[in-house]
């Protein structure tokens, strides 16, 4: 997963395109508000920044408010996975 103004997007490779497909997941709607794409997974995180400030314009010029990204641990009630703890970091 990665983050960008508190955006979480996961993305994932999809083999006959070549092309890496990723989406927002952690906001109150069951579609995602931006989606990217890459043919190198290093260049995902800059998609997300580029699909995250075109949402956040397209919401400003519409006159909306954009849907907040939700605390990653609410995921978990929309189904979307949670990356494991470390091993040993107990508090």
């Amino acid at each position: 997963m990665i983050e960008y103004k508190g955006y979480v997007g996961e993305f994932e490779f999809d083999e006959p395109s070549g092309f890496y497909y990723g989406r927002v997941i952690n906001t109150a709607t069951s579609y995602p508000i931006a989606t990217f794409m890459a043919k190198e997974s290093h260049r995902m995180l800059e998609e997300l920044r580029i699909s995250v400030d075109v949402y956040l314009e397209s919401c400003a010029e519409d006159g909306v408010e954009p849907l907040p990204p939700l605390p990653v641990a609410d995921q978990s009630e929309a189904g979307a996975a949670q990356p494991a703890a470390p091993a040993g970091d107990g508090d």
